[in-house]
């Protein structure tokens, strides 16, 4: 599958470790402690629980798990509010970017973490396609180490998002994300009105949706700005071809987590076959993507 990011640097990783997007992880499946006790293991290999803060590793973490047979467990990571309850820092010390697209939900639809003071780490969970979850520290899960030193890791600075020099964005158009993007909501229209709206703004286009920290950038756009009423469309399809969703470009669209939502115990989007041929981000799944009626009335976001 392509990747989504720029272009990922060949790194120096020392064994146990191997590259994985832009880090060098260690993942082992068989080992299994709590959260302190993984927190150590990955010290004494030169390492540390990994930490997302950038999204997009997570899309590569899912992918090798699938890949490689290691999808049969949950997995530790470097998050835990155990300082301050609710304050979620990485082991870094770094802030948590709470709710999409990191954290997933269970059966009862609220956005992870819920367990309060009894759940202060965090947890890749298996049972909801490796979205983040909160949990007891005190449970036995398995570990996903990253190397240090920090000089072995890509510059964040190269990443989609971080990489992007300051930008002008013409009206009504305004930097979201590292993007220029127009939410427009509440409006009304089907995927191709919609796409010749986008067209017709500036020359722009239905949203590249190509990178997670977008997508959480997004999240916290629509509801600083009271625009949670609605679903809107973005640019993918697979109106061309059944289950190959492409962006308008012709580039494919990332599939699983972090991106793709899944609602109650239904499986992860998207679902709906023929019937449902392009994206939205939809409020009632945390603004994650689902396909959609291609006839559906709802918003757009366009990009310049």
């Amino acid at each position: 599958m392509e990747a989504f990011t720029t272009t990922l640097l060949l790194l120096a990783c020392s064994p146990p470790y191997t590259q994985v997007g832009d880090r060098c992880l260690f993942i082992d499946n068989v080992l299994s402690g709590n959260w302190t006790e993984l927190t150590a293991v990955c010290q004494d290999l030169g390492g540390e629980l990994v930490d997302l803060h950038d999204a997009n590793l997570l899309a590569y973490i899912v992918e090798h798990l699938y890949e490689t047979g290691r999808s049969d467990v949950s997995y530790w990571v470097g998050a835990t509010d155990q300082a301050v309850e609710g304050q979620w820092n990485w082991l870094t010390g770094a802030p948590v970017h709470m709710n999409t697209p990191l954290w997933g939900d269970l059966k009862d639809g609220v956005q992870q973490p819920t367990g309060g003071a009894k759940e202060n780490c965090a947890v890749l969970l298996k049972e909801d396609y490796y979205f983040m979850h909160d949990a007891p520290c005190s449970n036995p899960h398995s570990l996903i180490c990253q190397q240090t030193p920090d000089s072995l890791l890509q510059d964040p600075a190269l990443s989609t998002t971080r990489g992007r020099p300051s930008v002008e964005c013409p009206h009504p158009y305004e930097v979201i994300g590292g993007r220029c993007l127009f939410v427009n909501v509440p409006s009304s229209g089907t995927w191709e009105e919609q796409r010749r709206f986008c067209e017709l703004l500036h020359g722009g286009h239905m949203i590249k949706l190509d990178d997670a920290n977008v997508l959480g950038a997004l999240f916290d756009y629509l509801h600083a700005h009271d625009l949670t009423s609605s679903y809107v469309y973005i640019g993918g399809s697979d109106s061309k071809k059944e289950g190959d969703w492409r962006w308008l470009d012709g580039t494919p669209v990332r599939m699983g987590t972090p991106f793709w939502g899944a609602q109650g115990s239904s499986p992860q989007e998207p679902q709906g076959g023929t019937s449902q041929n392009c994206s939205s981000l939809i409020n009632t799944d945390h603004f994650f993507l689902h396909d959609l009626e291609c006839d559906s009335l709802v918003g757009v976001i366009c990009e310049h």
